[in-house]
């Protein structure tokens, strides 16, 4: 079907609910809807709250429809416009400098329906500017008023200006995924800190192995689960992952991951005490391996493939190999409570880079500023590989290194026996 012409709209501030006859009072309306129909496009936007509480959020739900010259027997004169891409830019009114935040909107369950959330310090009356593109209808643009805490709106109202440059997009709102984690999240989980209280760290070798799907379960459970929408999921999620770290934060290009639990052998063992006269207890020789993959496409949350899993294991290619990553923990020093150690490929495993916090989740920029001079560093079993790196950091991260290196050799090694074996099955 050939693309329609590029379309703009400003939507028209009419008020088609029952709000509708308390505009003029001081009531606030639980919900506002704006309405517009131009010849071939549909818009209803659906505010909930209406008008929010400073420092709260609110809801925006989008329904787009292709506006049909002849009516449909099933679909009637309206089409919904399922392939929509939208990112919404809320500007905050200000007599110096406004502020802004973008949001890509998200595809919501009914038909032709997008939804984004925001949160915002400011009372006043924000605009919330709107743009994306459809397959069918071409350009989407058109702006809402957005009110947190100011009612009754003024009829002569002049909405702050869109900004030249659109900020970067975020996929939810981060402080009301925190305020949703407050109210569902658990306070006993053994994989979050701190304990009884609302999670702000997450182990990353355990949250990192779950999909979007099973970290929201096991955070919130599947009562609270039950009960919340979708939009809620989303700005949930949203705030959890920023609570560990990502795989894609290490490697950006990643589109599949397996994590594998692994335990170095006697001669990784024998390597480690010969080399550096590390001496590993039996609880630092076992740790989750994320073997990292690139895809054909950029995706946003990389898929998670079972190590158990030979049919998919199989499928993957070699060639797309990007790396590994270890998370580990320096026990007598409270900055490196958590390193995540990215490394290259074989055979001599390079630093692809290092991150660490500490158990508040907070990530101090100058020391991690410094862990990137060690990019490029490392090879494996060599205990002067590190030497360009600063001197202060380099006895406590040689022993991480050489460890992370055995741990992904043992996948390296079980990958080899993989191959061998479908090899004997002529298996591609």
């Amino acid at each position: 079907m050939p693309m329609r012409p590029l379309l703009a709209l400003t939507l028209a501030l009419s008020l088609t609910t029952p709000t509708i006859a308390t505009a003029a009072t001081t009531h606030r309306p639980a919900t506002i809807r704006h309405h517009q129909t131009t010849e071939t496009l549909d818009y209803r936007v659906r505010i909930n709250p209406g008008v929010a509480e400073v420092g709260k959020s609110t809801v925006i739900q989008v329904t787009l429809a292709q506006v049909l010259g002849k009516k449909d027997a099933a679909l009637g004169n309206l089409k919904p416009i399922n392939d929509a891409v939208l990112t919404g830019v809320l500007v905050s009114p200000g007599a110096k400098k406004s502020h802004y935040v973008a949001r890509h909107a998200i595809t919501l369950r009914d038909a032709g329906t997008y939804g984004m959330t925001f949160t915002s310090d400011t009372e006043g009356v924000h605009a919330l500017y709107v743009t994306g593109t459809s397959a069918e209808a071409g350009s989407i643009e058109f702006n809402v008023p957005i009110s947190f805490d100011v009612w009754p709106m003024a009829k002569d109202l002049e909405l702050p200006k869109k900004p030249r440059r659109a900020p970067v997009a975020t996929n939810g709102d981060i402080r009301h995924g925190e305020s949703l984690c407050y109210n569902y999240c658990k306070k006993d989980l053994d994989f979050a800190l701190p304990q009884a209280d609302t999670p702000r760290f997450l182990q990353s070798n355990i949250a990192a192995s779950k999909t979007q799907q099973e970290l929201l379960q096991a955070v919130v459970g599947s009562s609270a689960m039950s009960r919340l929408s979708p939009m809620q999921k989303n700005d949930l999620s949203f705030y959890l992952r920023d609570l560990f770290m990502a795989v894609k934060g290490f490697f950006p290009e990643a589109g599949a991951v397996m994590p594998a639990t692994l335990t170095i052998n006697e001669y990784g063992l024998e390597r480690l005490d010969e080399s550096l006269g590390l001496k590993l207890p039996p609880r630092e020789q076992t740790n989750t391996v994320f073997v990292v993959y690139r895809s054909k496409e950029n995706v946003d949350h990389p898929s998670l493939i079972s190590f158990e899993d030979r049919v998919e294991r199989g499928n993957l290619k070699r060639k797309d190999k990007l790396g590994y990553i270890i998370f580990m923990r320096d026990p007598k020093d409270a900055r490196f409570y958590e390193v995540g150690v990215a490394l290259g490929l074989e055979p001599s495993y390079p630093i692809v880079a290092l991150k660490t916090r500490n158990e508040d989740g907070k990530i101090q920029p100058s020391l991690n500023k410094q862990l990137r001079s060690f990019r490029g560093q490392g090879r494996f079993n060599d205990p002067r590989s590190l030497r360009r790196g600063p001197r202060s950091l380099q006895s406590t991260l040689l022993p991480m290194y050489l460890t992370a290196a055995e741990l992904a050799t043992m996948y390296y090694a079980n990958e080899r026996e993989f191959s061998e074996f479908d090899a004997e099955l002529d298996i591609d």
